[in-house]
């Protein structure tokens, strides 16, 4: 009720032009929520989705280390655990350790094998985490996967035709 409350101010400060304070609302909003769901966790330690919900909020607010922790935890639950491992990455890179972040994702790629949204997007985290740590043919195999099921997610169209114009070049005679 009180979440419903804080959205419906958010909504009127909007509406009347205030940003400034729509913003300092949303804030105090995700503290709000944050203080309720790590009670949550303390009254029900053994309740894995409380703890996926909490490691969510957590990563939402930039506090990755106790978000890790949670979503550590609630891999567990066998309905949130490719997206706490995709977290657990989004997690990892946040805090500048792409190679951990890699292994958790390809444990998520291992255990989604047919192409869905979920799948898409840890595609596409691995491969532009891949590209990053300079293993590009690994990078343009998973953004290729992508391309031929969806050519419109998010920036893939580009980056494979970027890759066949640096191959093209590349194989230029002299």
């Amino acid at each position: 009720i009180r979440l419903k409350q804080f959205d419906r101010e958010i909504a009127m400060l909007v509406e009347n032009g205030d940003k400034p304070g729509a913003d300092r609302k949303t804030v105090e909003k995700e503290e709000f929520r944050l203080k309720e769901i790590r009670a949550q966790v303390e009254r029900y330690p053994n309740d894995l989705q409380i703890k996926f919900s909490c490691g969510e909020a957590l990563l939402a607010v930039g506090q990755y280390d106790e978000a890790i922790r949670l979503f550590q935890n609630s891999q567990g639950l066998p309905k949130v655990r490719v997206r706490s491992l995709l977290d657990l990455a989004i997690c990892f890179k946040e805090k500048g350790q792409a190679d951990i972040a890699i292994e958790q994702l390809l444990k998520a790629e291992s255990e989604v094998p047919n192409m869905n949204e979920m799948r898409k997007e840890i595609l596409y985290l691995l491969a532009t985490l891949l590209e990053q740590s300079g293993r590009l043919s690994e990078a343009v195999a998973r953004f290729k996967e992508i391309y031929q099921a969806d050519i419109n997610f998010k920036d893939v169209a580009e980056k494979i035709n970027r890759s066949y114009k640096s191959n093209t070049t590349k194989n230029a005679p002299a």
